[in-house]
């Protein structure tokens, strides 16, 4: 059984092969081609899963993205506390009642579109300033037809802990009120 593949070439490129193509195959260069990416590939894997280190250094970096993900949710909530201690009482109420839709969509692992905390009124312009020049905080683009742009795990990490810290300082605060 043949297994069929399509395969795009520029205009440029179609018509130079079109000058050759009785003296060509592009499906023998292709098959060939493809066989020693794929064989490439399948030795690499076959080398990995026989190394005996191998369990080692995935627990290992494991454990480091654990430790560098939690610390963006540390940095967060310690910026949600500086923020909130300059903040306005209108400005607080407005957040603690954004964090009530925003733990909704945490909950339930929901996408969150940039736009919701960048084009925010009340914090827009400082997480903004924030998330300057880190590039894990570069929203990405995810789905396969209508391309989606959504926060970086990084990114709602960090905003989870802010609104965390914000929440945390305004329960002191409010109860000395």
């Amino acid at each position: 059984m043949v297994k069929r593949f399509s395969v795009s070439v520029s205009e440029e490129l179609g018509q130079r092969i079109h000058r050759w193509k009785d003296e060509i195959s592009p499906s023998a260069i292709f098959q060939r081609a493809m066989e020693e990416v794929v064989r490439e590939k399948e030795e690499f894997s076959g080398r990995l899963q026989d190394d005996p280190a191998l369990p080692e250094v995935v627990e290992r970096l494991r454990t480091e993205s654990g430790k560098a993900r939690s610390e963006y949710r540390v940095n967060g909530k310690s910026k949600g506390i500086e923020w909130a201690k300059c903040a306005s009482l209108k400005n607080i109420k407005h957040i603690l009642h954004e964090k009530e839709c925003f733990d909704d969509l945490f909950s339930q692992n929901e996408r969150i579109p940039p736009s919701m905390i960048l084009d925010d009124y009340v914090i827009g312009a400082y997480v903004k300033q924030a998330w300057a020049g880190d590039p894990a905080f570069e929203s990405k683009y995810v789905g396969n037809k209508r391309k989606e742009e959504v926060l970086s795990p990084e990114s709602v990490l960090w905003f989870e802990g802010w609104l965390e810290g914000v929440s945390t300082f305004w329960k002191e605060v409010e109860k000395r009120m």
